[in-house]
């Protein structure tokens, strides 16, 4: 584990702790850094369930703006409507891609199987659920990827309360 000092707005240090193998996965608390903050960063695809969610908010807030009749906002959203449906229908027809069973293996290790013990709608728990079902998808590409995602939750849950402390880390195929 690595720690980093920081005197930002303050005379006393605060602390941040990170594991090594990368920085979203935060044991302690602090200040986030910039590179962290979800302003700076860059989001290369959606999920499917967010844009099904944005749709919902911008159908009802083009409902309201048309009965208030602001018909420029009601049509702005009309048109974000429009492109969110194409880039679910993108989304679809994409499915997962093939993936070999080290490749998968992979993922699997880096996946943060914690993520739900995160606080409410945190960054962390938002990408962890979206990874778990990407690798859900993965999962259904054979029974072999499927067995290895069943034995990689069991033991990356292993410290969660009412799951199996002995479970093992599946073995890297080759």
């Amino acid at each position: 584990m690595t720690t980093k000092k920081s005197t930002q707005h303050t005379n006393k240090p605060m602390l941040f702790y990170y594991t090594q193998r990368d920085w979203n996965r935060v044991v302690g608390y602090g200040t986030v850094p910039e590179e962290r903050k979800l302003e700076n960063m860059k989001i290369s695809e959606i999920s499917t369930d967010l844009l099904a969610r944005y749709k919902t908010k911008a159908a009802a807030d083009a409902s309201e703006a048309d009965k208030a009749g602001d018909y420029a906002r009601g049509d702005k959203r009309f048109s974000g409507i429009t492109r969110a449906t194409n880039k679910q229908f993108a989304n679809d027809a994409k499915g997962p891609k093939s993936m070999t069973l080290p490749e998968f293996w992979d993922l699997l290790d880096k996946h943060d199987w914690t993520y739900m013990m995160s606080d409410g709608m945190s960054p962390q728990y938002v990408k962890g659920k979206e990874e778990r079902e990407e690798l859900k998808r993965y999962a259904e590409l054979s029974p072999e990827h499927a067995e290895l995602f069943s034995a990689f939750a069991k033991w990356g849950q292993r410290f969660i309360p009412g799951q199996n402390p002995e479970a093992q880390k599946p073995e890297r195929p080759e």
